[in-house]
C-alpha cells in the first residue's frame, strides 16, 4: 500500500489543472485561427473580388464592413442572455454557426450574395470572438493571462504565416471560393476537439441567482466608470487600426508595385516575426505590468503608422514597414486585450465582453467604411490619401493611452474553479 501524501495530492492537482488549463488555451487559439483567418483573407483578395465582381474600392470596403456590421449587431443582443448559460454548448453553437457562414461565403456566385454572407458569418464570429476571450478570462488566473493572451494572439501570426498564404495560393490555383471551403473543413476538426476536450464552464452562474434584463446589463455598464473607460478605450485602438490595416494589401500592389506573391510574403513575414514577438510581449506582459507594455508598444506602432503609407518601390523596405505593422498592432492588442477581461468581475464578464465586441465590431465597420471615404482611387488607377489615414491612427492611440492607464483590475481572485470541480479531491493520504 502506498501512502499519497496530502501536500503531493495538492502538486498533482495543480499539475493536472495547469494541463486542463493548456488544452482549453490551444482550442481557443485553434477557433481564433479560423476566426482570423476568415476575416483577414477578404483583404488580399480584393483586387481578384473587384476584378470578379467589376466593383469599386468603396465596394470592397463595405464588403470588408459587412463582417464587422453582422457581428456588431449580433453581438450587442447577445451579451444580454449569454451570461445565463453554461459556456460549452455556447461555444459549440456559435462555433458551428460561424462555420456555416463561411460555408455560405464560398459558395457565393455573386457580390450581392457574398456580402449577405459576410454578415452572416460576422453574425456569430463577432459573438464568438467575445466569448473566446470571456472563456480565457475565466479559465486563466489574472497572473497568467498576460502569457495566455500572447498565445491566443500568436494566432493572428499562425493565420498570417499559413493561413491566409494558404488561402491566396489555393485561390490562384483554383479560385477564391477554394480558401473558404478549406476553412470550413478545418473548423469542424477543431468543432469536434472543443465538444470533446473543453469542460462545462459554470463558474460564472451562482445558485439562485436572478437573470438580469437586458436594461439591467447596459446599466451596469454604464454606471461602471472602468467599464465606460474599457469600452472607449478598446473602441480607439480597433478604429485606430482598422483605417489602416484592410489597404495595406491594395496599397503594396497597385501604389508601391508589389506582385501577387509579393503581397503574399508580405503576410508570410510579417506573421512570422509576431508569431515569435507575441508570446514574448505576453510574457513582458506579466512580468512589468500590462499599461507600461502597452505604452511601450503604443509609441513603438506609430513609426510603421507614418511609414507605410509613404513607401517607394524598394522591396526591403516594404517588408520592414509592413512587419513592423503587423509586430506592434498586433503585440499593443495583448496587453490591451488583458486590461479589457480584467475590467469587470467574472460573474458580469460575458455580457460586458458582448457588449464590448458590438461596439469593437461596429468600430472596425466604421473604421474600415471611413477608410474608404479617405482613400480613393486617382485618375491614373492609383489610391491617394493613405498618408491621412496614417495621421488620424496615430492621435487615436496617442489618446488610447492615458484612458487606457486609468483602467483598474477587477478579478484579482484566479477563476480557477471552473476547473477545479473536473477534479475530485480524495481523502487526506488516500491508500493505494
Amino acid at each position: 500500500m502506498k501512502i499519497i501524501p496530502t501536500e503531493k495530492w495538492g502538486n498533482l492537482k495543480s499539475n493536472k489543472l495547469l494541463r486542463e488549463e493548456r488544452i482549453i488555451l490551444y482550442l481557443l487559439a485553434a477557433m481564433q485561427f479560423i476566426h482570423i483567418v476568415d476575416f483577414m483573407i477578404i483583404m488580399p483578395l480584393g483586387e481578384t473580388l473587384t476584378r470578379t465582381f467589376d466593383i469599386t474600392i468603396q465596394q470592397f470596403s463595405l464588403l470588408v464592413a459587412a463582417y464587422s456590421l453582422g457581428a456588431g449587431i449580433c453581438s450587442l443582443v447577445g451579451a444580454f442572455y449569454i451570461d445565463r448559460f453554461d459556456r460549452k454548448p455556447v461555444l459549440l453553437f456559435l462555433f458551428f454557426g460561424f462555420l456555416l457562414g463561411t460555408l455560405f461565403c464560398g459558395l457565393s456566385p455573386t457580390y450581392e450574395i457574398l456580402l449577405t454572407s459576410r454578415i452572416l458569418t460576422g453574425a456569430f464570429g463577432g459573438v464568438l470572438a467575445g466569448l473566446l476571450l470571456s472563456v480565457l478570462g475565466d479559465v486563466v488566473p489574472n497572473e497568467r493571462r498576460g502569457k495566455a493572451m500572447g498565445v491566443l494572439m500568436a494566432a493572428f501570426s499562425l493565420a498570417a504565416i499559413l493561413g491566409v498564404p494558404l488561402g491566396l495560393y489555393l485561390s490562384a490555383q483554383f479560385n477564391w471560393h477554394t480558401p473558404f471551403f478549406g476553412l470550413a473543413g478545418l473548423g469542424v476538426v477543431i468543432l469536434v476537439g472543443v465538444w470533446r476536450f473543453i469542460p462545462s464552464l459554470r463558474g460564472h452562474l451562482e445558485q439562485g441567482q436572478l437573470r438580469e434584463s437586458p436594461l439591467q446589463i447596459i446599466g451596469n455598464v454604464l454606471r461602471s466608470a472602468n467599464q465606460k473607460r474599457a469600452s472607449i478605450f478598446y473602441m480607439l485602438l480597433i478604429f485606430g487600426q482598422l483605417l489602416m490595416i484592410p489597404f495595406i494589401a491594395p496599397f503594396m500592389e497597385i501604389n508601391v508595385g508589389f506582385s501577387k506573391h509579393q503581397v503574399l510574403l508580405v503576410y508570410t513575414v510579417g506573421g512570422m516575426a509576431t508569431f515569435f514577438s507575441a508570446p514574448l510581449i505576453g510574457h513582458l506582459v506579466d512580468r512589468f505590468g500590462r499599461a507600461k507594455i502597452f505604452t511601450i508598444l503604443v509609441f513603438c506602432s506609430l513609426v510603421p503608422m507614418l511609414w507605410v503609407p509613404n513607401l517607394g518601390p524598394e522591396v526591403v523596405m516594404g517588408y520592414m514597414a509592413t512587419t513592423l505593422v503587423f509586430v506592434f498592432f498586433s503585440g499593443r492588442m495583448i496587453p490591451a486585450t488583458t486590461m479589457m477581461t480584467s475590467a469587470v468581475d467574472q460573474q458580469h464578464r460575458g455580457s460586458f465582453m458582448g457588449i464590448s465586441t458590438s461596439m469593437r465590431e461596429l468600430t472596425m465597420g466604421l473604421a474600415s467604411f471611413t477608410g474608404g471615404l479617405i482613400i480613393v482611387e486617382n485618375t491614373e488607377g492609383l489610391l491617394q490619401n493613405y498618408h491621412y489615414a496614417g495621421f488620424i491612427a496615430v492621435a487615436i492611440s496617442l489618446i488610447a493611452i492615458p484612458i487606457g492607464r486609468r483602467l483598474r483590475i477587477m478579478d484579482e481572485a484566479p477563476p480557477a474553479k471552473n476547473l477545479e470541480s473536473k477534479i475530485s479531491e480524495p481523502q487526506a493520504n488516500p491508500v493505494k
